[in-house]
């Protein structure tokens, strides 16, 4: 199971704050690694280390495809990891969470507020989404 360190909120706020301005980029800022760098930021364990070193959208449609989207990933490596899935209506600071983002499912955070799900904006950034929106979600710590 994965543990939090003790001054995680800091941690994922500033994990938060670094990547405010990174270009969207596949297989360095997307949403399943923007998500998994911020995780690995505030508990020490790289929840995407069987997935990093992709380049580009073909390469991150064909591990999707290969893994039943981002759905398909998130379960595999909750499983993996021993993450527990929890009820979206329950999901806390910090948590890891499927939302739906520009017609697709996207892989995000719960912000430091406790109020919004933050996913990486095609645009470069972050795209932020109420708690409301949530359709999965797993505890993180």
């Amino acid at each position: 199971m994965i543990r939090r360190f003790e001054d995680w909120p800091a941690r994922l706020g500033d994990a938060l704050a670094a990547a405010g301005d990174r270009p969207f980029e596949y297989g360095k800022h997307d949403c399943c690694l923007a998500v998994c760098d911020v995780v690995l930021a505030f508990t020490g364990a790289d929840l995407a280390a069987d997935f990093r070193g992709y380049k580009g959208a073909a390469a991150a449609r064909r591990i999707l495809k290969r893994h039943g989207g981002v759905v398909g990933i998130a379960t595999a490596i909750a499983k993996r990891h021993r993450i527990p899935e929890v009820h979206p209506g329950l999901a806390q600071r910090g948590d890891v969470v499927i939302v739906d983002k520009d017609g697709d499912k996207a892989l995000g955070i719960v912000d430091p507020t406790g109020s919004r799900v933050v996913a990486a904006a095609r645009a470069g950034g972050w795209v932020t989404r109420p708690v409301a929106g949530i359709k999965r979600a797993w505890r993180i710590g």
